[in-house]
């Protein structure tokens, strides 16, 4: 039996890599075959959980300046995390149950998720 705990640390760590703009760091590999196992023994909501997660960090940080420490409604960089994440996913893509949420709709949700939580000034000013 296949150590699943560790299978979504592996998918988690990567997930967090390229959240936070550390991609180079990432073995797209291990994250693609610990994807392709959470799908293969039926463990969609665990892996929906693990990207639901993750892509609202992605949204949090793409959101923050770092170096100005302000907020940026540019979506840029969020998109291409989002891409990186669907290549991880492409098994997910290709063998969602039905009851399962599309990973473009898991996308929009994080983003408005992360958006809503934006101090209403800073939205204000927008």
């Amino acid at each position: 039996m296949e150590d699943f705990e560790a299978t979504k640390v592996t998918l988690c760590d990567a997930f967090e890599k390229m959240a936070t703009n550390r991609q180079k760091e990432v073995s797209f590999e291990s994250a693609y075959r610990s994807a392709y196992l959470l799908c293969l023994h039926s463990r969609h909501v665990e892996l929906i959980e693990i990207t639901r997660n993750w892509l609202i960090a992605a949204a949090c940080y793409c959101l923050t300046s770092r170096v100005m420490n302000t907020v940026l409604l540019d979506r840029s960089r969020y998109e291409l995390v989002c891409t990186m994440f669907r290549d991880v996913l492409m098994f997910y893509s290709s063998t969602r149950p039905a009851h399962c949420p599309k990973f473009d709709t898991m996308v929009e949700a994080a983003w408005c998720h992360a958006v809503v939580g934006l101090p209403r000034r800073v939205l204000r000013q927008r």
